[in-house]
C-alpha cells in the first residue's frame, strides 16, 4: 500500500525557477510519502506548469483527483535511470538533448509487460534547466497516461557546490559528474522515497539499469532483461549479480542512416544491469558503476567484492546505441565488434531506428538462455615514480595464455597526447614498462598487437595523473 499523503503549502513565488528550487528541496526531505501540494500562494500564470511538474514527479495538487497507480501482484522490480544533460548549459545543446530524449522516453513508455514485474523509470534533471523541465513534465505525464506497463517519474536535483572528483579530468567526469561519487545513491534514494510505496522493499528480485539520454530500448527490453535475471537468480550463487547483454544494435548517421546488429566486446550503458535478491543488495549499486568489459579478469575483480558477473551470451538484442555527429565518444564502435554485423542502410534518420531493429531482429532464431564470460581484456595501470619515470603495468601473462600469443610476434605502442596533437611511442613488450611522460597532457592508451594473427588489444592507461584515465 502507499503511505499516507502529506499536505505541503507552496510559498508565494513569482518566478518558475523559485518554485523549482523550493520543490527540489521539498522532495529531498526524508519522508517516505507522497505529497499533496497547496498552490494557493503562487502566481496564477505559474499554476498550470506547477501542476504538470508535481504530477510528473508522482505527487498531486490539493483539490485534484488522486492519481491511481498500476498496482498488482509482482515479485520483481526494475528500476531504470537517466541523468538528463547533467551539467550542460548551452541552449542549442540542451535543445538537441531534448529532441534525443523524446525518443528515449517513448521507447520506455512502449515497453511490453513483464510477468509479475514492475518497471519504474527515473529521469533526473537539475533545477536550473527550467525550459527542459517544463517540456519533460508534460511529456512524461502524457506517456504515463498511455503506457501499458512502464511508470515514469521526474526527479529534480541541485548540483552540489563542490564535487569530490578525481584530478585527472577524465571527460566523463567533466560532462557527467552526477554519475560519480555519492550523487547516484543520493538521487536514487530521493527518487524511491518519493514513490511513497512501502511494499516495494519486500520483493524477491530487484534490478537497476540505466539508459543514456540519447539511446533507445526496444519494446521487449524489460522482458528480455527480466527473463535472463530470473534464470540467473535461479542458478544460485551470490545475492548480488551483474549481467551484461553483448548482442546489441548500433545506429550511425552515415550511409543515410545505418543500423548494425552485432556481438560486442564492449557492453555499454543500456545493455547491462545490477540484480539483487533483496533491497539491501541493490540500493548502493548504481548502474553507472557497471564495467564495459564483462571479461574473466573483470569477473575475478567483481568476485572479490561479492558480486557474480556474467554475460547473457544468447540474448535477444534489446537496446540501440545511437551515434550522432559531434558527440563525445568515437564516431564508430567497429573496433569493439566481435563478428561481422547484420546491417541495414538508407533507413533515414533516427526516428526509424526501432522499426529497422525489429526487421533485423526477425531474421534471427531465438536461442536458449545461457550465461558465460568473455576472455580477459587488456588491463593497463600506471604510477608516477618520479618527475620523468612513469611505470606502466599490464596483464601480459594473462593475455598471452588466453589468446595463445607469441611474445616475439608482439609489439607494444603507447599513444599519448599534448595540446598540439597525438603521438606514438614504441615500447618493449614487458609486464612492466617505464617511460618518460614529460609534456603529456591528454589521455594515454597502450596498444598490443600480434603480427602473426592480426590480433589487436588496446586499453586506456589508468592512474591518478592528468594524462591517465
Amino acid at each position: 500500500m502507499f503511505n499516507e499523503w502529506q499536505v505541503v503549502v507552496a510559498p508565494a513565488v513569482g518566478e518558475m525557477q523559485e518554485f523549482l528550487r523550493w520543490w527540489s528541496k521539498e522532495t529531498a526531505l526524508e519522508r517516505p510519502c507522497r505529497l499533496s501540494v497547496d498552490l494557493a500562494n503562487i502566481e496564477d500564470e505559474l499554476k498550470q506548469a506547477a501542476v504538470e511538474i508535481i504530477k510528473a514527479c508522482g505527487h498531486m495538487v490539493e483539490g485534484s483527483r488522486n492519481q491511481s497507480s498500476m498496482r498488482k501482484d509482482y515479485d520483481l522490480v526494475i528500476f531504470s535511470e537517466t541523468i538528463f544533460a547533467d551539467v550542460e548549459t548551452r541552449w542549442q545543446k540542451l535543445r538537441d538533448f531534448l529532441d534525443f530524449y523524446r525518443l528515449s522516453l517513448r521507447s520506455i513508455a512502449e515497453q511490453r509487460e513483464v510477468y509479475a514485474g514492475r518497471h519504474i523509470h527515473f529521469t533526473y534533471v537539475s533545477v536550473e534547466k527550467t525550459r527542459e523541465i517544463l517540456v519533460l513534465s508534460s511529456l512524461i505525464n502524457r506517456l504515463n497516461a498511455s503506457s501499458a506497463f512502464s511508470e515514469m517519474r521526474l526527479v529534480l536535483f541541485q548540483h552540489p557546490e563542490k564535487r569530490d572528483l578525481p584530478p585527472n579530468g577524465h571527460i566523463d567526469y567533466q560532462f557527467t559528474p552526477s554519475r560519480f561519487g555519492k550523487m547516484p545513491r543520493l538521487l536514487f534514494e530521493k527518487a524511491v522515497r518519493n514513490l511513497g510505496d512501502e511494499t516495494l522493499f519486500d520483493k524477491s528480485i530487484f534490478m537497476r539499469c540505466a539508459l543514456d539520454d540519447d539511446d533507445v530500448w526496444l519494446p521487449w527490453a524489460m522482458q528480455e532483461m527480466s527473463l535472463n535475471a530470473r534464470a540467473l537468480v535461479s542458478k544460485g550463487g551470490r545475492p548480488k549479480k551483474s549481467l551484461g547483454f553483448p548482442n546489441q544494435f548500433l545506429y550511425y548517421p552515415s550511409e543515410l542512416g545505418r543500423v548494425d546488429c552485432v556481438r560486442m566486446a564492449m557492453v555499454m550503458t543500456g545493455s547491462k544491469v545490477h540484480i539483487g535478491n533483496g533491497w539491501e543488495h541493490i540500493v548502493d549499486r548504481h548502474p553507472w558503476s557497471l564495467p564495459e568489459s564483462f571479461s574473466s579478469n573483470m569477473q575475478r575483480r567483481f568476485r572479490h567484492i561479492g558480486v557474480d558477473l556474467c554475460l547473457a551470451v544468447n540474448n535477444r538484442p534489446l537496446w540501440v546505441y545511437v551515434r550522432r555527429a559531434g558527440r563525445l565518444s568515437a564516431t564508430t564502435k567497429f573496433e569493439h565488434y566481435r563478428d561481422s554485423p547484420s546491417t541495414m542502410t538508407h533507413i533515414g534518420d533516427d526516428h526509424s531506428i526501432i522499426r529497422t531493429a525489429e526487421l533485423i531482429d526477425q531474421q534471427f532464431e531465438r536461442r536458449p538462455i545461457d550465461f558465460g564470460i568473455d576472455p580477459p581484456t587488456l588491463e593497463v595501470r600506471a604510477e608516477l615514480l618520479g618527475e620523468k619515470r612513469l611505470r606502466i603495468r599490464l596483464n601480459l601473462t594473462e593475455m598471452v595464455e588466453a589468446y595463445d600469443l607469441t611474445l616475439t610476434h608482439l609489439t607494444a605502442t603507447v599513444n599519448w597526447g599534448d595540446t598540439d596533437g597525438r603521438y606514438e611511442l614504441d615500447v618493449p613488450v614487458n609486464a612492466e614498462i617505464e617511460v618518460d611522460p614529460t609534456g603529456w597532457t591528454e589521455r594515454t592508451r597502450l596498444v598490443l598487437e600480434d603480427s602473426s594473427t592480426g590480433l589487436r588489444f588496446s586499453s586506456w592507461v589508468r592512474g591518478k595523473e592528468i594524462y591517465l584515465s
